[in-house]
């Protein structure tokens, strides 16, 4: 990840409210480019896929495709907290609470390099996004929910302290 944000506060307000949030934002993981055969046929492979890495041939000048020629999209998230405090006593209180997940509902997809990571041996240019693999899966096809996002959420609670 080249750039990262994070930002967390907190904001007490009269009458027992308090507003929280959280925003989280970073630059796109780098994607790797599988070949989906053994060119140099040395039988070596990572977790799952061959690890060579494809030739590519443009304007008559060959080239390995570098090991992560693309990236995954970039991320942004916030999170945000709206909660109350009724104290009865010094001993008892209730506080109730509102969760707000991906409060702007922030798409955040990804592409699952184990699945849609692999390329043809031979390339006329770089893949782009939605190429078809000999595999037959596209390549970079953003098909996921990013890990660490959710869709927008809501969670409500209570909790009695005594």
């Amino acid at each position: 990840m080249r750039n990262q944000f994070k930002a967390a506060g907190v904001v007490g307000l009269p009458s027992g409210f308090a507003l929280s949030g959280l925003v989280t934002a970073h630059t796109g993981y780098a994607y790797p480019a599988y070949d989906a055969v053994d060119a140099n046929n040395d039988a070596v492979i990572n977790q799952f896929a061959n690890n060579d890495r494809p030739i590519v041939t443009e304007n008559g000048k060959s080239f390995l495709l570098p090991r992560y020629p693309a990236r995954q999209p970039g991320f942004f998230q916030t999170d945000f907290r709206v909660n109350k405090i009724f104290r009865f006593n010094e001993r008892y209180r209730v506080e109730l609470l509102a969760d707000f997940f991906n409060l702007f509902n922030t798409a955040n997809l990804f592409s699952n390099p184990d699945v849609n990571g692999y390329v043809a041996d031979q390339l006329t240019r770089f893949p782009k996004p939605g190429d078809v693999s000999p595999t037959g899966t596209f390549y970079r096809k953003f098909d996921q929910i990013a890990p660490g996002s959710t869709p927008f959420a809501v969670q409500f609670g209570a909790r009695f302290d005594f």
